[in-house]
């Protein structure tokens, strides 16, 4: 039998789904503050032989996360841990991957940050805010405004999130160069390059986004020679990781107008400060880590863990597996 830790309010939310389960797996649910509990008893922390973890947005974004993240740490048999993110870069997955525990990242908010990144960009070409401006005057004053069509876009990290953009600019007819550690053909890209053939393509494009994972490799990609390299009129967009970014590079290639325009969904410092002159500045548009918020994303995050919770009984392949070599 294996035991599975999960969130009581995941466990009520998802009951159908894992009742064809239990000749399987015993659930120990976890409540707010850390108590657990088997079949309503309540269970010594340090008794609780758990297997199997999910590391939901209830984990992350209820009073679970620390209790939550001991548990599954001190588990001597832990076998596999399901994450509702796409990073692994917290020093948490880092100590499971030291381990040897099989992981699993999620796909599910793929959809919703493809379509936020389309939506900025389109924002940002179509000068939504002038039109609103000449609204609110009451002006019949037409504006000019850039096309998606024919553009060029590099999508740097093009894993789940990054393909999901790649095909959805490529709807609007763009053309799309991907960037992968290694060559291959990819849905959605015109062609894929490696990371040391960023530079040499980087003038050519209209829109970067970052949606790869921060690494060593990664930290600091977008530095003062990345973005001397960019065109003057590119937009930069970051959906990963806010270190994947030199801050100060960026805010003084802004400020110099050397480039047009940045989207940036993450920052090295969460929440971002209130003195941060990304706030007000003209050419950034700043949201709170939240280009994955679409109304599916939490569903399609359950399904998921379902699905591989499934396979994992049955000894069948399990989605998303990361290489855990990678995260030591």
């Amino acid at each position: 039998m294996l035991n599975l830790l999960i969130p009581d309010i995941a466990a009520e939310r998802l009951q159908t789904e894992l009742s064809p389960l239990r000749d399987h797996i015993d659930y120990y649910l976890m409540h707010e503050g850390g108590e657990i509990t088997l079949n309503g008893k309540a269970i010594n922390p340090d008794e609780a032989d758990i297997h199997l973890g999910w590391f939901s947005h209830d984990v992350i974004f209820g009073n679970y996360s620390r209790d939550y993240a001991v548990q599954l740490l001190k588990s001597p048999n832990l076998k596999w841990v399901q994450s509702a993110t796409a990073g692994l870069d917290n020093s948490f997955f880092a100590k499971l991957a030291s381990k040897g525990i099989r992981m699993t990242n999620s796909n599910a908010q793929a959809p919703a940050i493809a379509e936020y990144v389309l939506a900025a960009v389109l924002e940002r070409y179509q000068g939504f805010v002038e039109r609103r401006h000449h609204q609110a005057n009451h002006d019949w004053q037409d504006n000019h405004f850039r096309e998606l069509y024919n553009s060029n876009w590099m999508v740097i990290g093009y894993g789940n999130i990054g393909r999901r953009v790649g095909i959805r600019a490529k709807a609007f007819e763009a053309n799309v160069l991907g960037v992968k550690r290694a060559r291959g053909e990819a849905p959605g890209a015109d062609n894929i390059i490696t990371y040391d053939e960023i530079l040499d393509a980087l003038p050519d494009q209209d829109v970067v986004v970052l949606a790869c994972a921060l690494t060593d490799d990664t930290r600091d990609i977008v530095n003062e020679t990345f973005l001397s390299t960019m065109k003057h009129d590119a937009v930069l967009v970051n959906i990963g990781r806010g270190a994947l970014i030199d801050e100060a590079a960026l805010l003084k290639t802004l400020d110099s107008d050397e480039i047009d325009y940045a989207v940036l969904d993450v920052f090295r410092t969460e929440p971002l400060p209130s003195e941060s002159p990304f706030w007000a500045h003209p050419r950034v548009l700043v949201t709170p880590h939240s280009s994955n918020q679409g109304d599916g994303t939490s569903n399609r995050g359950d399904a998921m863990f379902i699905s591989n919770l499934q396979k994992f009984v049955k000894g069948e392949p399990l989605i998303n597996e990361v290489d855990i070599s990678e995260l030591i």
